[in-house]
């Protein structure tokens, strides 16, 4: 029998082994299989520097111990006599005692094998081919999953598309509000489309592996996406402030180039953004090919670098809280003072509060469903009870729901959009018959 135990420390590791009745396989076995695991995380071992100790408490020695090679290299032997027990039943005056002498009467032997941390610097070459972690499907689940993320995503091409084109259609929905939720549901479908289709891949064929180029993009568009839907929403506060809090000077303040720059700048602000948090990714060595994650993004393909990226970290979090709170702060302000106003005039006027309602409430709701949706992601890593595959399908939830159910909300609330998309797939059907 070996008993063995590998205890890992910050710059070290030991490998206990205690060995009855000369078995040391499972003992070299450990040892062979802590050398292999080094190799494969591309970790420095210093032979030179690894010691095998051997406390030997046998009665009678039988010879010198044979010696350990790692890596071709033989490891210094350190030998420590153990005290012995002339009479095993004469030192036990209790239980403990007794299994320590019988403890005593087998050979204890210890390596301890210094580990520098150091990565071995072999930056990977292009083409360089990562492979997605992914969800662990149990077999047989694959196609159900399949046809629930297609499922997902005919949703979202539906939804959005329909909305796109019937404000594009009809020129009646050629106003501020509308021409802002064009531009919400464009970002809608970038989002989605990045993550979807090639989780379905994986799903129906299990393709995990994605090109360096590739990778980039679907990072990149899946930031953006984060990014714009934000600034977006800010752009829309904006303008229900402007259409409630001073509805006589709407038209001139929201004019056509204004509404254009608006919807412009929040797209301009998010794509600068996260081209400069790409652009980190350049002269970045990578060691790594596994990414920890079901879709490509910034973090996951950094975590494979060589070297620590702290200007890319502190800039990802500046970034992130810099928008977050701008938007918030922007978006706050304008429907407090919005809800302010309906209050006052609604008093001589219940039409009015009702109508601030009608118009404010679409967005409100999904302002809040997309920050839900990113709290359940960042709440569900505090929890590391939970499994992955669940931290992961959280992780997907805001490029999922948001885009299913904004369509909906704004479909059912504005009554100008319901009532277009009623009369085209009308006019649609008519043409038909």
């Amino acid at each position: 029998m070996c008993v063995y135990r590998t205890i890992e420390y910050a710059d070290d590791t030991t490998i206990l082994g205690l060995i009855n009745n000369n078995d040391e396989s499972a003992y070299r076995d450990e040892v062979k299989s802590l050398t292999s695991w080094c190799q494969k995380n591309n970790l420095s071992l210093k032979v030179s520097k690894a010691k095998e100790m051997i406390v030997d408490f046998r009665k009678q020695h039988r010879g010198q111990h044979s010696i350990i090679y790692i890596n071709n290299s033989e490891v210094e032997q350190l030998y420590v006599p153990g005290p012995k027990c002339s009479n095993t039943f004469h030192c036990c005056k209790t239980s403990l005692i007794l299994l320590l002498c019988l403890r005593l009467l087998v050979s204890h032997r210890t390596v301890l094998l210094w580990m520098e941390n150091q990565t071995v610097l072999t930056p990977l070459e292009q083409p360089i081919v990562f492979e997605l972690e992914g969800f662990s499907v149990p077999p047989g689940y694959a196609p159900f999953l399949f046809f629930l993320a297609l499922f997902a995503y005919m949703v979202v091409l539906l939804g959005n598309g329909v909305v796109v084109l019937v404000i594009f259609m009809d020129k009646n929905l050629h106003r501020p509000m509308f021409l802002m939720i064009c531009h919400l549901m464009v970002c809608d479908l970038l989002g989605s489309t990045a993550v979807l289709p090639s989780l379905m891949m994986h799903f129906l064929m299990g393709q995990r592996k994605i090109t360096y180029a590739p990778a980039i993009t679907q990072g990149f568009y899946v930031h953006t996406y984060g990014v714009a839907v934000q600034t977006i929403l800010a752009a829309m506060a904006y303008d229900r402030y402007v259409a409630v809090c001073e509805p006589l000077r709407y038209h001139s303040i929201m004019t056509s180039a204004r509404l254009h720059s608006y919807c412009a700048l929040a797209w301009i602000l998010a794509l600068v953004l996260i081209a400069v948090l790409f652009s980190f990714h350049m002269n970045v060595p990578l060691c790594g090919r596994t990414i920890q994650h079901v879709y490509c993004s910034n973090r996951g393909i950094l975590d494979l670098a060589c070297i620590p990226t702290p200007i890319s970290n502190i800039y990802g979090l500046v970034m992130t809280w810099s928008v977050s709170s701008g938007t918030f702060i922007l978006i706050a302000f304008s429907y407090i003072r919005i809800l302010s106003v309906s209050l006052k005039q609604g008093r001589a006027d219940s039409s009015i509060r009702s109508k601030a309602f009608q118009t404010c409430a679409p967005h409100i709701v999904v302002y809040v469903l997309y920050e839900v949706a990113i709290f359940i992601v960042v709440v569900s890593y505090r929890f590391p009870s939970l499994s992955q595959n669940i931290k992961k399908f959280f992780s997907i939830l805001f490029i999922i729901i948001p885009p299913a159910i904004n369509p909906i909300i704004y479909g059912l609330i504005s009554k100008d959009l319901r009532s277009s998309i009623i009369k085209q797939v009308s006019a649609r059907v008519c043409l038909k018959n």
